[in-house]
């Protein structure tokens, strides 16, 4: 899958930038392969990903968007799915 997105140019410009698309993109696999305790039946693991895993997850993903400065992974750059552009003065 990833030939593809080099291929469409939407993997980001140098491999610093796919880099930190990689890493920003498997870091969310890992969340959700966690998150796959809030589909069975025990009640204490679910509370435990709530209260544990879940916030030390988004505190993670917030440090990572941060060292970008933007909303996305690459800052004001949209990249990965979207066609490449800057969205700094897009209103969502």
């Amino acid at each position: 899958m990833i030939y593809i997105f080099i291929f469409l140019d939407i993997y980001g410009s140098t491999p610093e930038d796919a880099y930190e698309v990689d890493l920003v993109t498997e870091f969310l696999v890992d969340i959700m392969k966690d998150a796959a305790v809030l589909f069975g039946q025990d009640e204490e693991a679910k509370n435990t990903y709530w209260t544990v895993k879940a916030v030390s997850h988004l505190n993670i993903l917030n440090k990572l968007l941060e060292r970008n400065e933007g909303p996305f992974i690459l800052g004001n750059t949209v990249h990965f799915f979207f066609e490449e552009k800057d969205y700094e003065n897009k209103k969502f």
